[in-house]
């Protein structure tokens, strides 16, 4: 459950530490732009694709290694106000789990900028683990979002360094949505990540896959 005008939006999310799959679902029934809106210039389109939640409550649906044996876990992600720091502005989200027993128990908090340079992730705090900042951070939509945007960047979190390849897509989300299409490699490990933005809701959704190189 997303709180968002006339609707509801239901997400999958990939927790990246196993090889996983999962498929997305969406739904929400507030308005996006019509053809007789006036363009939007690009900062303000990418506004109206991140236009962040304040409380999104789901089910996260896993496979490991696409087997029918699907895990479910009840997941609650919650914004911070924004937070105006020069030309750009910050979000925290944090994300808990929540057990049979509504117990809640933090998973991961992450920090995100909105600004000249797009919306970018700047680093995540991981199962209590010391917050780890990207360097640079991860662009996950550019300044100027539209589809065949493409880029590249190497990332270094601590000691680790990750390549990561993106480009932008339609979303059959949404009337003028986009996908954020991202191939990550650490190692052995390549991690393709599809998060989905809809005009006017933001964040609806995104899904996942981790593939291991045998040994």
């Amino acid at each position: 459950r997303v709180e968002c005008e006339g609707g509801l939006i239901v997400q999958c999310a990939l927790p990246l530490n196993e090889a996983r799959e999962l498929a997305l679902t969406l739904a929400c029934g507030r308005r996006g732009p019509n053809a007789n809106d006036a363009p939007l210039s690009p900062a303000e389109r990418l506004g109206a694709l991140v236009s962040p939640a304040t409380t999104v409550e789901y089910t996260e649906v896993t496979a490991v290694n696409l087997s029918a044996d699907h895990q479910r876990v009840a997941v609650v992600d919650r914004w911070s106000a924004p937070t105006p720091t020069g030309d750009a502005t910050l979000y925290e989200v944090t994300t808990m789990e929540r057990g049979r027993d509504g117990e809640e128990r933090l998973r991961e908090r992450a920090r995100y900028e909105l600004g000249p340079e797009g919306w970018r992730l700047l680093g995540t705090e991981v199962n209590g683990r010391a917050y780890a900042a990207f360097e640079p951070p991860q662009v996950i939509l550019p300044a100027d979002p539209k589809v065949g945007a493409f880029w590249t960047a190497s990332h270094r979190v601590g000691d680790a360094t990750r390549e990561r390849s993106c480009g932008i897509t339609p979303s059959g989300a949404c009337e003028g949505g986009l996908v954020s299409a991202c191939v990550t490699t650490m190692g052995d490990r390549s991690i393709k990540l599809n998060q989905h933005f809809c005009p006017g809701l933001g964040w609806v959704g995104y899904s996942g896959e981790v593939e291991l190189s045998p040994p």
